[in-house]
């Protein structure tokens, strides 16, 4: 483990924070049958996970979408996965460890921020579902608000790092896909974690080159990490 203490930390929310990939898939799966053109369990995790919704709907599509086709079957999609959500309360919990490790974070008053592919709706939906507020200044949270670049562009970390006020350099991040490794490694972070739930295939993202450190609980983080 690295002596290196950091001044904050970014999470990735979806798959990192809320082990929900499960549901996400579920919510995929049945959204791309709804538009007839029906995905396996492999294509989504090869083509959709951790991906914008912009850049999925247009693989399932197979052709551009404008701004109001984006919206709209987004809606629909997104309607979708909030009702497997709250469907499937025993799945839809913080990750293990999670709440113990933000009050730590929060008692020791390190900085700590969200960059998340999600949009606003769903991140609304969160906030309100997990009491978010508890922990974070929601107001500083970045999101797919379709002006900044998403994952696997840096875009999203630097503006989260932006917010809090501290450079990339001196955060940790936490990710669970590929593509959140890629931009989190990219804008410069100083120690990246992965992580993911049990049922999930570790190996790829557990061996990735950029990855500092892998965890399947929360309290598997070195406190002393963190100033």
């Amino acid at each position: 483990m690295t002596k290196n203490r950091f001044d904050g930390i970014i999470f990735d929310f979806n798959g990192t924070l809320v082990w929900d990939t499960g549901l996400h898939e579920k919510a995929w799966i049945a959204f791309s049958q709804q538009i007839g053109n029906p995905v396996d369990v492999e294509t989504y995790y090869r083509d959709i996970h951790g991906k914008t919704t912009k850049n999925i709907l247009e693989m399932l599509l197979g052709h551009a979408v404008d701004e109001q086709e984006i919206a709209d079957l987004s809606r629909e999609k997104e309607a979708l996965y909030r009702k497997i959500c709250l469907e499937n309360p025993e799945i839809f919990v913080l990750a293990p460890g999670v709440e113990d490790f933000l009050d730590h974070l929060r008692e020791n008053e390190i900085p700590m921020n969200i960059a998340t592919a999600s949009e606003v709706e769903n991140v609304d939906f969160f906030i309100e579902h997990f009491s978010l507020g508890r922990w974070f200044d929601t107001d500083q949270i970045v999101y797919d608000d379709g002006e900044v670049a998403n994952k696997p562009e840096p875009d999203i970390y630097i503006q989260a790092a932006l917010n809090l006020g501290i450079t990339p350099e001196r955060l940790v991040m936490i990710e669970d896909s590929f593509s959140g490794i890629v931009a989190a490694s990219r804008s410069g972070c100083g120690f990246l974690i992965a992580t993911g739930e049990p049922s999930r295939d570790h190996q790829s993202i557990s061996t990735h080159p950029e990855v500092d450190q892998f965890i399947v609980d929360f309290s598997e983080i070195d406190r002393n990490l963190l100033c």
